[in-house]
Formats: structure tokens, C-alpha cells, sequence
């Protein structure tokens, strides 16, 4: 794809002339649809469904489905490839090439996948200025497919953002209402309520939702980028509740199939809540587990580097905890306090007043005299318990 690109800037393909070519555009549609089934189902499909989209248009011109082959590989460039400035001009110029022609069917997808780009390289608020437009523009033409995708991400959004709980269920339920219409995307929007119900101890949500019976469900579905979600978000929470080695349970599910989230935040959510969960249990764990911690650590270091570089405002809080934690673990105490001041410090700059607290909490916990020097400071294998100083906002 790049050599077909060749020295030509990205958005310089704005002016392609149009595709008049009735076997390629037939073509083009084909690719589009088959790349929607691949998102779902094979992560190198569709990365392979994007290049040849790109590379046809470059070849044979614009087509309304070009907005959607630049919107794709727009969200594949940055996680996958770490190129995420380029991942971001491609999402601008599907979102271009759309407006300029009039395809006005390919608005809402062009938006929608710009929102997925620009998580990597623009604070969250950005992104959710993307899915508002993807929303008007699904006012004009009715793609409720991408209604309903929207109604997830805004809902993931915020939550990344740390919005107070008591917002996010009221989100969650608006939206649930509004996909059970369309019967779709309703299994994730689910796991995010079981998440809020457990952070809020059920307050003001309604009945208690039935674990057992949504996990069931989400498995017989068989769609892997729900399974993924859903086991990120067990993960997470049982961090948050304390007990870092039934998160690590959750994360040992997610793992086989997490290349399925690997375009989306949520998979950062996993490399986050996973290395705090090793770093829990890390000095309570036998050699040979060690090791193995060691290396999943290391890899989730350096994917938060790659991160924090290209979105600091998101990711650069984060990263600093992490390597608070790794330096922890070596024995730089000094360093780890530096940077877990540095985190608490960027999370407060940024907004992120759940991760602030964490990063408190774990910093804090760090320098308890009741810590074992043998055992670390989780002998039971059990992280921080956030709830209490944390109430509503999770």
C-alpha cells in the first residue's frame, strides 16, 4: 500500500478523480461489506481488506466506498503499525473525501471510524466530537448499524474518560433502550452495566443484573470482540475491588482473543489493568511465574511508551504509573516515587480523576511501613480496594 501511495502526502488524495471503472467499484463495495465481517472475525483479514481498498482508489480513482477504505486503515496504522499520525490523516481524509463528494451514506461510517483513529493521538474529548458528528450524520441517512456502534463507544468513551458512574448508567440505559430496537450490540452494553452495578455496589441500578446468565450469553454469541470486552472489563473491576489475582484470571481469558480488541481502547485497558495486577502479586509469586510476569510487563512498558508519545493528554499518566510500579519492583525506590508523582500529577492535569487516585492509592501503599519486604505489599495477592474513597465517580 505504501509503495502504491509512493512520495504522495495522505491528504493529497482528496483529489483522485473519480473511479469509472464499473468492475472496480463493484469491487470496492464487495471489500467494503467483506471488511465488516472481518472486523468481527479475522484481525489480519481485515487489515489485508483495508490495504487493498486504499491501493485500488489509489490506482483507480475515488468511489463512495474509498471514504470507507481510508476510514479502515485509519484505525489500523496506529495500533497496529505505530503509525499513528498516519492513521489520524487517513481518518481525516475519509471524513474529507465524504464530505467533498456527497457520500453522504459513508458520513456516519467516515466519522465513526475517525473517533476510533483519533483515540490514539487527541485527548478523548476529540474523539467524542467525532461521534457526535457521526450521529447527525446517521440522522440523514438512517445507518442505524453505525447508531447502535455509536451508542458503545460513546459509553467506552467516557468511561475512559472517567465521567462519574452515576452519568455512565444513565448513558448505558438511554442506550441499551435504544439498541434493543435494533437488536444489536446489546451483549456489550450489558458488561458495561455489570461493571458500574459492581463499582456502585448496585446503588439506583435497577435490578441486579445476572452475572452467570451474561457471561453464558456473551459466550454463545461467539463474536470474540464481545468475549474480549467483556473479560477486559472482569478484569478491571476486579482490580479495582481488590483481588489482583482473580483479575489475572480474567486477563488469562481475554488473552487468546485479544487481538480482536486490538484496535480499540479497551486494549489498552487490558495492558493497564494487567501490568497493575502483576505488579500486586509480582513479590508473592514463585520464580518461574515471575519470569513469566516479567515478560508481559515489559511488553505492556513499552506499548505505554509508544502510547504516551503519540497522545500524551491520554496515555503518559498511565505509562508513568506503570513504570512507578515496574521500578517497584526492582528496588529504584526513589525513581518509583518520581514517576508516581509524576502520574498523579499528569492524571490530575488531564482530567483522569480515577486514575489520580489510583496512582495516590498505589503510591501511598508503596511507602507503608507494614509492607513485607519478602512478600511485597499484596502477600494475598489482593490490589487496592478504590471504592470507598471513590464513591459514584468509580
Amino acid at each position: 500500500m505504501r509503495r502504491t501511495l509512493g512520495e504522495r502526502p495522505i491528504e493529497s488524495l482528496v483529489d483522485l478523480p473519480m473511479m469509472d471503472d464499473p468492475e472496480m467499484r463493484a469491487v470496492m463495495k464487495l471489500f467494503s461489506s467483506l471488511g465488516e465481517l472481518a472486523y468481527h472475525a479475522d484481525g489480519d483479514l481485515f487489515q489485508m481488506i483495508s490495504c487493498w481498498m486504499v491501493k485500488l482508489t489509489c490506482r483507480h480513482g475515488t468511489s463512495e466506498y474509498s471514504a470507507i477504505g481510508y476510514g479502515a486503515i485509519a484505525v489500523v496504522l496506529g495500533p497496529a503499525f505505530h503509525r499513528f499520525a498516519d492513521g489520524e490523516a487517513f481518518a481525516r481524509l475519509a471524513v474529507a473525501v465524504a464530505e467533498r463528494y456527497g457520500f453522504t451514506a459513508q458520513k456516519a461510517g467516515a466519522h465513526f471510524l475517525m473517533q476510533m483513529a483519533v483515540l490514539w493521538t487527541r485527548p478523548i474529548e476529540d474523539a467524542l466530537t467525532c461521534l457526535e458528528a457521526a450521529i447527525r450524520s446517521v440522522g440523514e441517512t438512517g445507518e442505524m448499524v453505525y447508531a447502535c456502534f455509536n451508542r458503545q463507544h460513546r459509553l467506552t468513551d467516557l468511561m475512559a474518560r472517567g465521567d462519574p458512574l452515576d452519568q455512565v448508567w444513565l448513558e448505558s440505559a438511554g442506550a441499551l433502550d435504544f439498541v434493543r430496537k435494533y437488536k444489536f450490540g446489546q451483549l456489550v452494553i450489558l458488561s458495561i452495566q455489570g461493571f458500574v452495578q459492581s463499582l456502585r455496589g448496585g446503588m439506583g441500578s435497577g435490578a441486579p443484573l445476572d452475572e452467570a446468565a451474561l457471561e453464558a450469553r456473551v459466550l454463545r454469541g461467539g463474536v470474540p470482540l464481545v468475549a474480549c470486552f467483556h473479560w477486559i472489563l472482569q478484569l478491571q473491576r476486579h482490580f479495582l475491588l481488590g483481588n489482583a489475582e482473580r483479575a489475572l484470571e480474567f486477563a488469562a481469558k481475554a488473552k487468546p482473543i485479544l487481538w480482536s480488541a486490538r484496535l480499540n481502547l479497551q486494549s489498552m485497558d487490558y495492558c493497564f489493568y494487567h501490568s497493575l495486577a502483576i505488579a500486586a502479586v509480582f513479590e508473592a509469586a514463585s520464580p518461574e511465574r515471575r519470569a513469566e510476569l516479567r515478560e508481559d510487563l515489559i511488553e505492556h512498558l513499552a506499548s505505554f511508551q509508544r502510547w504516551a508519545e503519540s497522545c500524551p493528554a491520554t496515555f503518559a499518566h498511565k505509562h508513568a504509573l506503570v513504570s512507578a510500579e515496574w521500578a517497584r519492583l526492582e528496588g529504584r525506590e526513589i525513581e518509583a516515587m518520581r514517576l508516581y508523582e509524576q502520574a498523579i500529577r499528569s492524571a490530575a492535569e488531564c482530567g483522569f480523576l480515577q486514575d489520580q487516585a489510583l496512582a495516590s492509592e498505589l503510591a501511598a501503599r508503596s511507602l507503608s511501613p507494614s509492607r513485607s519486604r519478602k512478600g511485597g505489599r499484596y502477600l494475598s495477592g489482593r490490589g487496592p480496594r478504590l471504592l470507598r474513597p471513590l464513591g459514584s465517580h468509580g
